[in-house]
């Protein structure tokens, strides 16, 4: 069930036979803030506890069959358990030895005490055996002792495949000294309120996991609604530096495990203040919103952009050398002062660009760039320079 929920990412609801016993269980895919897929939250409904139930409130003992394949994985792990060979397919397994056979037998009325036979031997003992159909009553004769079994469902694996079966007795010997009549509508009436009640068990279970999925949906989406808040620029809609710094040590890891090339571009604003101080810091905003739009039109989809600082902004260019992250800074130097900004004069920048080492870190990495920045301002502005001045424009 595990493996199908981290596989799909979605809800998987079967009956499961394991090494601790036979549960009704239930796996939901669970998601962090992020909205990145965090692992499995499992619970189930041990099967004893419902036949218990059943057992306590209508009077039912209750018989649980196994196959004997999966009965093997579970008798591994909990050598106590009381059982007895139902059929050549099946165990029967007993969670109340006083009510059910405890020997290891073919059928369960070959021992000598048990109250479903009352037999001793299997002389004359007209008892349960393999040939009983689903959905399909017997009534068991013996003595003084009228018993009525039936199968009240097939239990099956997440593949669909039967695992065992449920089945319910009933001693009917109140039922016996009145006539016919009520005996049977009494019998009748019990068997319908049983899957009445099996019903409604199922419709309460469905409506509670309907209500975790609304919940669970409405939270998903406020979650990301929150994550886009937390990650996003509120003025020009791309990566803020928390988000930006966040995807720029994890493409670094990822670069440094499979020895692939990143570069760093970082660019500035030329004369961003003498915008500012002439136009007013509306046109000036209209700037950084323009440039966004930019930069964002003439990158890579694989490329990161985000707001450094100011009117200061980064490029993650992954699986990129140096030379060919030089052309794409380049494009954006050029895309920039070719852009018509109406109300603000022309507009350049200076950029900067630095190809990761093995021994860089996101700081390093970033203070290169910067440098290569710094002297491309100082080389006379709307330039790209390399790290290092190995190459520039």
């Amino acid at each position: 069930m595990i493996n199908k929920v981290n596989k799909t990412k979605k809800k998987v609801i079967a009956m499961e036979a394991g090494r601790y016993g036979v549960y009704y269980r239930l796996a939901f895919p669970v998601f962090n803030k992020k909205g990145e897929y965090f692992g499995v939250f499992e619970f189930g409904i041990n099967i004893n506890y419902i036949l218990d139930t059943f057992n306590q409130n209508y009077d039912f003992k209750s018989i649980l069959l196994l196959k004997k394949n999966i009965f093997n994985i579970i008798y591994e792990n909990n050598k106590n358990i009381t059982y007895s060979s139902y059929s050549n397919d099946y165990y029967s397994i007993e969670s109340d030895i006083n009510h059910l056979c405890t020997c290891k037998s073919s059928t369960l009325c070959s021992c000598t005490t048990s109250p479903v036979c009352n037999c001793k031997g299997n002389k004359g003992c007209n008892c349960m055996s393999s040939t009983i159909k689903d959905n399909a009553p017997t009534i068991i004769e013996n003595n003084d002792n009228s018993n009525i079994i039936f199968t009240v469902s097939t239990i099956k694996n997440i593949s669909n495949k039967e695992i065992g079966k449920v089945l319910f007795i009933k001693n009917l010997n109140y039922y016996r000294d009145t006539i016919d009549m009520i005996k049977h509508i009494s019998i009748i009436s019990a068997i319908i309120l049983l899957f009445l009640s099996f019903y409604l068990m199922k419709k309460i279970f469905n409506n509670y996991i309907n209500i975790i999925n609304s919940y669970q949906s409405k939270l998903e989406i406020k979650n990301r609604t929150l994550l886009k808040l937390v990650n996003i620029d509120h003025l020009t809609k791309i990566h803020n530096r928390k988000s930006i710094e966040t995807i720029l040590i994890k493409e670094l890891k990822r670069a440094k495990r499979y020895k692939h090339k990143l570069s760093v571009i970082i660019f500035d604003i030329d004369n961003f203040k003498n915008i500012n101080d002439t136009y007013g810091h509306n046109t000036g905003d209209k700037v950084l919103k323009n440039i966004s739009k930019v930069v964002t039109a003439t990158i890579r989809e694989t490329d990161y952009f985000g707001r450094w600082g100011g009117e200061e902004f980064i490029v993650i260019s992954t699986e990129t050398s140096l030379e060919k992250a030089l052309l794409v800074a380049e494009k954006i130097r050029n895309s920039i002062y070719e852009h018509d900004f109406e109300e603000a004069e022309k507009v350049s920048c200076s950029i900067g660009v630095a190809q990761f080492t093995s021994e860089d870190t996101h700081q390093t990495i970033v203070h290169n760039a910067d440098t290569a920045l710094y002297q491309a301002k100082n080389s006379g502005k709307n330039k790209v320079v390399a790290y290092n001045n190995i190459v520039s424009y």
